[in-house]
């Protein structure tokens, strides 16, 4: 039996101090940056605050990360994914608008690519 990648979801509003530095810090932006591209609110009791929420995922449990299809019968495609790994950060804001953000797919996917570049050059080092 295969042992399945496990994720936790995780989020925190850009109106506090660790939602702002840690958004600063994954998108590399400034504050004022991420300011434009949220806004703050202009009436109610959040008035003068940033809008938006950071959220995240994070592999809670190493295993096997299935990406798609069947190929041709050869077995699933995916790759193994480590434990303890954040990654899909994005920032949404409350009517549910995503302003910034990266897709779960297109990341593993990348990530899939990066290793069989690795094990491609570790080929013709080897040969």
């Amino acid at each position: 039996m295969t042992a399945r990648v496990r994720f936790s979801f995780h989020s925190a509003y850009l109106n506090t101090d660790f939602g702002l530095s840690y958004a600063c810090r994954v998108f590399g932006k400034t504050p004022e940056e991420i300011e434009a591209l949220v806004g703050r609110f202009v009436r109610g009791k959040r008035k003068g605050q940033l809008r938006g929420q950071l959220h995240w995922h994070k592999t809670v449990k190493g295993g096997w990360w299935k990406i798609g299809q069947y190929d041709d019968g050869t077995g699933g495609s995916g790759f193994v994914a480590k434990p303890n790994v954040t990654f899909g950060h994005g920032i949404t804001l409350y009517d549910g608008t995503v302003v910034f953000g990266h897709d779960k797919c297109l990341e593993a996917r990348h990530y899939l690519e990066e290793i069989e570049l690795r094990a491609a050059k570790t080929e013709t080092v080897a040969a």
